[in-house]
């Protein structure tokens, strides 16, 4: 009896020190989520630290330029080489992929546009000889991507990575397509894209009812990706997509849909992307394609909207933050004379001008403080720390 109980006691010790290394494991475990967790808000933070946001907007302006001159010299030297740098910016879909999965926006790359930078690349680089997916690629390339440049209001700011990123999802594949058709020697062409050999002409009637396809096939996957197995997450706000984005709003296309019944809003939504989509296509196969002039100054045109929308948002926004600073200055200075005035009045001794030495040394650091101020009042013009331009996203769409 006394071998069991003994046995019995070594089983039950042996449970409890089991269970209490569980124990200890989840709290080993929660600890580091919690350390994870922290790790993650602490690099969000410095990411958007004031400096950190002043280097990061200075990059981004480098890397705009540069990808406007190179994009340029590639153009009027080695035109066949621009589907090599389009592949190679390609970066900034990836930047957008990260930037969108931070903030809970991933639904958003799912729509469309980003759904057609995917079928560009596998165009230029996988399926080069498909007749298909050509003529789907350049329709939508010159068609929905091109004039949301100016529905959107996509701009050319090159100081901010969110709008650079929006503009090159949206302009470079017309220009990509463009200089395909038109600029690159037709036998080079040819031999890099096969498709290119038959189709001297789209078809407008096939040109139509392929994009009709590939785009109710997109619809359709999303359908059922995201406004069926994402609902209640939509719902709940804790995820946002286009619908739930434009819906909301004093836009015109919320006031539209606005006036439909609630239930069939989203399907009234669907039917307006398809019927934008449509419309914005024709031209291309029927007056882009045919005429190398009247895609120049098509992308001209539309290049040209993208640098008015980025002059706007420098005038405009930057002019208000310059605006609010002097009032902030002048608001300062006049707290200053009243306090100097209350001062005088209470019977203080004037003030004395300083002279040479110590006295002269006091002016000299009087004189710096507003040096100092003028050079902030100085960064605000120059748009110095900017307002967060991932917080404008939404209007972009």
């Amino acid at each position: 009896m006394r071998s069991r109980a003994r046995r019995r006691r070594k089983q039950l010790v042996k449970k409890a020190k089991s269970k209490h290394e569980l124990q200890q494991m989840d709290d080993k475990l929660r600890k580091m989520c919690l350390k994870v967790s922290k790790c993650i808000e602490n690099l969000q933070q410095k990411w958007m630290d004031a400096k950190v946001v002043q280097l990061r907007d200075k990059i981004s302006f480098v890397v705009g330029v540069l990808n406007l001159v190179v994009s340029s010299l590639v153009f009027a030297l080695r035109p066949g080489y621009i589907p090599m740098v389009y592949s190679a910016l390609a970066l900034y879909l990836l930047l957008r992929v990260w930037s969108y999965m931070s903030k809970k926006w991933h639904y958003f790359l799912f729509d469309f546009f980003y759904f057609f930078n995917v079928a560009y690349l596998l165009f230029l680089w996988v399926f080069p000889g498909s007749e298909f997916l050509f003529t789907v690629c350049y329709c939508t390339a010159h068609g929905p991507l091109a004039f949301s440049i100016a529905t959107w209001r996509n701009s050319l700011v090159f100081h901010s990575l969110e709008k650079m990123t929006s503009l090159f999802i949206h302009l470079y594949p017309p220009f990509v397509f463009t200089t395909i058709t038109h600029f690159i020697p037709e036998d080079v062409a040819v031999e890099r894209y096969p498709a290119l050999k038959n189709l001297k002409m789209l078809n407008g009637y096939t040109a139509f009812w392929f994009n009709v396809t590939i785009y109710l096939f997109w619809q359709l996957v999303y359908y059922k990706l995201i406004v069926i197995r994402k609902k209640s997450k939509i719902e709940t706000g804790k995820h946002i997509n286009s619908y739930s984005t434009m819906s909301k709003g004093k836009g015109p296309v919320a006031n539209l849909l606005g006036k439909a019944p609630e239930r069939r809003r989203e399907p009234a939504f669907m039917l307006l992307q398809f019927v934008y989509t449509i419309i914005t296509t024709l031209p291309a196969p029927l007056i882009l394609y045919p005429s190398q002039t009247a895609s120049a100054v098509f992308f001209t045109g539309i290049f040209t909207v993208s640098v008015w929308n980025g002059a706007s948002y420098y005038v405009e926004v930057f002019g208000q933050r310059f605006e609010k600073e002097l009032l902030q200055l002048k608001q300062e200075l006049e707290a200053m004379q009243r306090t100097e005035s209350v001062l005088n009045n209470s019977g203080s001794p004037p003030a004395v001008t300083p002279g040479i030495g110590e006295e002269g040394k006091q002016l000299g650091e009087e004189e710096g403080e507003v040096e100092v101020e003028e050079s902030e009042v100085a960064a605000a013009a120059s748009g110095m720390p900017e307002v967060s331009a991932l917080d404008d996203d939404k209007k972009d769409k």
